[in-house]
């Protein structure tokens, strides 16, 4: 599903902020 999805790019971009 479409919120699956933004919630998996969220999910990468709070990863990526945090390195």
């Amino acid at each position: 599903t479409q919120k699956g999805i933004l919630q998996m790019v969220r999910t990468v971009w709070l990863a990526d902020g945090l390195k």
